[in-house]
């Protein structure tokens, strides 16, 4: 165990330690005491020097110093002010640049050109930009509107686009139509004005217009009318005649029928230059008023032939009447040399015929030729015809028809198989007097045949 002594001594310097702790700390708070205090009077001093005119050269020497600094800092200003201002326009002449480089194409520069059109066409100055003075006006024409507020009317209430004449494409003079939704209205045709050269890299063409032309060839409102020859069409009250008739075309069977019946053909009444859609009356044959639909400036009517299904129906709408179906078989009979009667039985279909016509003229060379004398050896089974019909009637007019026929001819060959001649064709008919005996009698005759084709 530790003596008295011991911890005495230990006491001792633990209490040495303690007081020797508090010495320290007791001088460090003399020394930071010390050291406001003269920062104290640096700062008082300061401020004396700079407030007392008579503080001699260190007062004027911080002035000079804080005359500087202002100008330095007046004329930093300055410059930022400047290079900001030079920067604006530098980047203003960029963009100024950019967009006439732009505009440099044909299609950008033509997007402000339809407004400008626009814009006049809606305040009725459009004649300022092209003549509109030689315009011709229809004479059927009743509208008392000049052409100038109808272009006005038209670019208030009509889509207007533009489109490039492609053939002008990579021409000097490039050429733009103006359209109000489909129609055609001006002609704009480009020149170069001159070569912009721009920040050393740009060098690109500066457009302005030629020249401004009307494009309606055929006037604001025109139409094309098709409607058979025998129909009759009035326009504002006016019936058209020969003159306004364009072109004429003829059904496909009318070659058939012309030489012995008049039938009518489609015909295109070409109607121009109107300033407004006119009122169009188309009437038929009868003189009856037909209801027509105007769709892209065209009124088309078909001929009006009448369809029937059958022989009875048919009847109703067509003069006298006629055998058709023996008038098939005898003809089917013929060509396999089946056909009593005279001259190879070509005596039994003379009567439907017509004298000297093509299909006459065909038959009897047929009856006269040695090739019927080389047709096989055959018999007719019994029913010698089967399967038969008559039908699809279209009736060009009371004297002229045509129809479908169908009907299988039962043989046996020479060597015992049975053979189906099978006869599908469309026959054509009119009612035609081929005597000379001065006296007008008709008769149904057969013009023609023609094979349908099954698809």
């Amino acid at each position: 165990m530790r003596d008295r002594n011991d911890i005495d001594t230990d006491l001792t310097r633990r209490f040495d330690m303690d007081e020797l702790k508090r010495e320290m700390a007791r001088k460090q708070r003399m020394e930071r005491a010390r050291a406001s205090r003269m920062a104290e009077q640096n700062r008082v001093a300061s401020t004396n020097q700079y407030a007392n005119p008579r503080s001699g050269r260190r007062n004027t020497s911080v002035k000079g110093q804080k005359k500087k600094s202002t100008k330095f800092k007046k004329r930093m200003k300055a410059y930022i002010i400047l290079l900001s201002i030079l920067s604006f326009i530098f980047l203003c002449y960029v963009m100024n640049t950019l967009y006439q480089y732009e505009d440099s194409f044909t299609d950008n520069y033509m997007s402000q050109v339809i407004k400008d059109v626009t814009k006049k066409a809606k305040k009725g100055k459009i004649s300022k930009l092209c003549d509109i003075k030689s315009v011709e006006i229809n004479s059927l024409e009743t509208s008392k509107k000049s052409y100038k507020d109808a272009i006005k009317q038209i670019f208030k209430n009509e889509k207007i686009t533009y489109k490039l004449d492609e053939k002008t494409k990579n021409s000097a003079n490039p050429v733009y139509y103006i359209y109000a939704n489909e129609q055609k209205l001006m002609k704009v045709t480009l020149k170069e004005k001159k070569k912009q050269h721009r920040l050393g890299l740009f060098t690109y063409p500066v457009w302005q217009v030629d020249k401004y032309e009307m494009a309606t060839e055929r006037g604001l409102e025109y139409f094309d009318i098709y409607v058979p020859s025998n129909y009759t069409v009035e326009v504002n009250g006016t019936k058209l005649g020969e003159n306004y008739i364009s072109t004429k075309t003829e059904n496909e069977d009318y070659n058939k029928f012309a030489e012995y019946v008049k039938l009518p053909t489609m015909v295109n009444y070409e109607l121009n230059n109107f300033i407004q859609v006119p009122d169009i009356v188309i009437k038929d044959e009868n003189g009856q008023r037909v209801e027509t639909m105007i769709k892209d400036n065209k009124i088309e009517i078909a001929n009006s032939y009448i369809k029937a299904d059958n022989y009875e129906e048919a009847k109703k709408h067509i003069k006298g009447d006629v055998d058709i179906l023996k008038l098939a078989e005898n003809w089917s009979l013929f060509l396999t040399d089946d056909l009593k009667g005279g001259t190879h039985g070509f005596a039994v279909l003379k009567p439907y015929l017509i004298k000297g016509s093509n299909f006459y003229n065909m038959a009897s060379a047929w009856a006269t030729s040695v090739d019927i004398t080389f047709v096989s050896n055959h018999t007719l089974k019994n029913p010698a015809f089967t399967n038969e019909s008559v039908t699809d009637f279209t009736i060009y007019s009371d004297r002229a028809f045509s129809c479908s026929v169908y009907l299988e001819k039962n043989m046996k060959i020479a060597n015992g198989k049975d053979k189906t001649d099978i006869m599908h064709d469309k026959l054509y008919f009119v009612c035609y007097d081929d005597t000379d005996d001065g006296v007008d009698n008709p008769t149904w005759r057969l013009i023609d045949m023609k094979s349908i084709v099954n698809k």
